[in-house]
């Protein structure tokens, strides 16, 4: 998350601190990049939004499962792209590196512990995981 965080952000933006991942609009965010299409996108944001969000694709099936749902968002929206998608897949990378101390570790020859938390919100018009 570190090395990620130093390629995309400045140091400004790895100084500030977000409590979540995303804020409420993400979602129409995305359905709006949607219906636009990808025709009007340029080229050069829509290389940068796919690098941003290929590292938090990686980060979030590996150790950072918290911030799943924010990047499934992002991801839908790989080809049509808007700057501000790409603003919101920097504060993803911003609270990734803000919270850089929690996640999965995977630890050699110790017991296997597994403990969890989640926080369900209804107000998700349909889900994303599949359930």
């Amino acid at each position: 998350i570190t090395k990620s965080a130093k390629t995309f952000l400045d140091q400004a933006q790895m100084d500030t601190k977000y409590h979540t991942p995303a804020d409420d609009t993400l979602e129409d965010m995305v359905e709006a990049a949607l219906a636009r299409g990808p025709d009007s996108v340029d080229p050069a944001l829509r290389t940068k939004y796919q690098r941003i969000v290929g590292v938090e694709l990686y980060a979030v099936t590996t150790v950072r499962a918290d911030a799943s749902w924010s990047v499934a968002m992002l991801a839908r929206a790989m080809h049509s792209p808007t700057p501000d998608l790409y603003a919101a897949a920097e504060r993803v990378l911003i609270y990734l590196y803000g919270t850089r101390q929690i996640g999965i570790r995977y630890v050699k020859n110790r017991p296997l512990s597994i403990s969890g938390m989640t926080d369900a919100t209804w107000q998700v018009r349909c889900s994303t995981s599949g359930y």
